[in-house]
């Protein structure tokens, strides 16, 4: 996944693609097997640009720390969900799930949640063609606050297709983002003894819950504290790429 985040990062970012005129997608094949292009640790890549080498140092935004653990539990319910549908040979339809899960759950615990929403899409496929809503109803699991079921998009591609939607985005960004910018401050000092100055790249994975973040026009008004010479926030999922607002004020401390 961290070659495909910088992969993006490329394609979005002119300034690492100097003086060439090629597509992004094929210039970034060129430079990786020119060596132009280099892919190690502390930093993670480095481009050499003009006659300067610039080094890419990628990390990941959770919108809280549990946050992985509560995308692994949903998911494992999703699944089973899925191959229980299939075993009862249910009609094609599409589901989304709007999970409300606070922590990690048991086994025994995603296992009735499964059970619970494939029962409940069962009794309620749609035969007119319309979504169906369901909504605090009998025998929903208060872990999934809604469930949408719709006609099948592409009937060819499986039986029973899924999509995950969740209710939360995490709007109030600037205290993560800042807290993983400080985090990777301390070590810019150790990244610049392989090149020549380093940015810094912050990936919000948003196909995932754990990088549902909402990087508006609002979110970015604030300015950041940052020793790397560009920062960036990248929306892996939708994609857009974001070049943040900074100012220096770890740069005595460790750029030196």
């Amino acid at each position: 996944m961290e070659a495909a985040h910088f992969r993006s990062f490329y394609h979005f970012e002119p300034d690492i693609r100097a003086n060439q005129h090629l597509r992004p997608e094929i210039q970034f094949v060129l430079d990786i097997q020119s060596g132009v292009i280099t892919h190690d640790d502390k930093p993670d890549f480095r481009v050499r640009v003009d006659a300067k080498t610039i080094g890419i140092e990628i990390t990941r935004l959770f919108t809280s720390p549990n946050a992985p653990a509560l995308e692994s539990t949903q998911e494992s319910i999703f699944d089973q969900a899925c191959r229980k549908a299939e075993r009862l040979n249910l009609p094609a339809v599409d589901v989304i799930l709007f999970f409300n899960i606070r922590k990690s759950l048991r086994r025994a615990d995603r296992c009735r949640i499964a059970d619970a929403v494939v029962q409940l899409v069962a009794a309620n496929i749609p035969t007119d063609g319309n979504r169906v809503d369901l909504e605090h109803r009998p025998g929903q699991p208060p872990e999934v606050d809604l469930i949408h079921i719709n006609p099948p998009y592409r009937p060819e591609q499986g039986r029973w297709r899924a999509d995950f939607a969740f209710s939360k985005i995490e709007r109030n960004t600037f205290a993560i983002v800042q807290e993983a910018i400080t985090k990777k401050a301390g070590l810019l000092r150790t990244y610049l003894k392989a090149c020549d100055e380093c940015w810094l790249l912050l990936v919000a994975d948003s196909f995932k819950a754990s990088g549902n973040f909402d990087f508006s026009e609002d979110s970015q008004m604030h300015t950041f504290s940052s020793p790397f010479t560009r920062t960036y926030a990248l929306d892996w999922g939708r994609p857009r790429l974001h070049r943040l607002e900074v100012v220096g004020a770890f740069a005595d401390s460790n750029a030196t």
